[in-house]
């Protein structure tokens, strides 16, 4: 095979996630980022390891615009990645639990039955 631009790996970016809050301050955004082949759009493994890799974590657009929490609004949260990225710092996660987020404190990653890898905040 004759390489051309379909050698050429590059970071793809999901849409941006909704606000983790509803409420008050403090909230962020979340994106998916994959690693893939740029003419067929492929999973390409670590391809990507020497482009510049695009956020995937934000402050959220639109926390100006949401009201005042009340005082007993809190949550906890788990991010969950997938079991076939790369390594762990770099693994995408999907986002649950943070509707009311006021903060992290980050844990060390785990892993649960499923083999997915998973790290509290």
């Amino acid at each position: 095979m004759v390489c051309n631009l379909n050698c050429t790996a590059d970071w793809r970016p999901s849409v941006w996630g909704q606000c983790s809050r509803t409420c008050g301050d403090g909230g962020v955004q979340m994106r998916l980022l994959r690693c893939v082949w740029r003419g067929t759009r492929k999973p390409a493994g670590r391809n990507c390891q020497s482009s510049l890799r695009p956020i995937a974590i934000r402050a959220c657009q639109e926390a100006s615009n949401l009201p005042p929490c009340p005082p007993s609004t809190g949550a906890s949260a788990i991010v969950a990645a997938a079991p076939n990225a790369i390594d762990i710092a770099s693994k995408p996660f999907l986002l649950k639990g943070l509707e009311n987020w006021r903060g992290w404190k980050l844990y060390d990653w785990s892993t649960d039955s499923n083999g997915n890898f998973r790290r509290k905040f």
